[in-house]
């Protein structure tokens, strides 16, 4: 059962690719793979592979016509919580939580950019919504750490919705007002100065991230 990413001879002719899979941690027969189209089909090895998918998840911008929806529906990172029940996805401007039995929408859309969503138009050209923001999730599978511009990232509960915003520097481990008061400077948003990789460990509520040349650790502790 292979699945095969290859490029046309005609890069006009590429509509969709495959940007992130995931294994799911239960059962090595189910896998799940996302695509620029913001579509994650889930599939298991032991039906073939002209056979019908197992299920397709498609995330609501996924049916609009538009060239910067497309571009915002592009899923950068997929991930299954530790029991294997949800999976994640991370767009550019949402993480979404999948119930792997319910295909037709997302159970939770948690909002990472909401104020840069009315500038997108503003930035349709630029590279901008290539950049693949990674997730991190907590041993439970309930805390997840996913990155932002302007060197933060926010950590979020998915049963409670907290979210706190904190910024990857040295000079400050205070966090930032997240949804209460702080919000990305639209006029200077610093695209450059990003938090695109990020872990989190499996026993401990200890998280690491990097931004540019540097390595964060965050711990509860701390």
């Amino acid at each position: 059962f292979n699945i095969l990413d290859i490029k046309p001879t005609n890069m006009d002719n590429l509509t969709e690719v495959i940007t992130s899979t995931a294994c799911h941690p239960t059962h090595c027969n189910l896998y799940a793979y996302s695509t620029s189209q913001g579509i994650t089909t889930m599939s298991d090895l032991r039906v073939s592979a002209r056979g019908t998918p197992c299920r397709i998840f498609a995330s609501p911008e996924a049916s609009l016509d538009s060239d910067v929806v497309d571009l915002l529906s592009t899923i950068s990172c997929l991930k299954f919580t530790p029991g294997g029940r949800f999976f994640l996805t991370r767009d550019f401007l949402t993480v979404k939580v999948w119930d792997i039995y319910m295909e037709r929408e997302p159970v939770q859309i948690l909002p990472i950019h909401e104020s840069l969503h009315k500038q997108c138009m503003k930035w349709n050209d630029s590279d901008l919504f290539f950049d693949r923001f990674n997730i991190g999730l907590s041993g439970d599978g309930r805390n997840l750490i996913t990155g932002s511009y302007q060197n933060t990232f926010h950590i979020m509960d998915r049963i409670t919705k907290a979210d706190i915003f904190l910024e990857a520097a040295k000079r400050n481990r205070d966090h930032i007002q997240g949804r209460n008061g702080f919000e990305l400077n639209i006029e200077n948003p610093e695209f450059g100065r990003k938090v695109t990789q990020v872990s989190w460990h499996p026993q401990q509520d200890l998280v690491a991230l990097s931004s540019l040349n540097n390595l964060y650790i965050f711990s509860h502790s701390a």
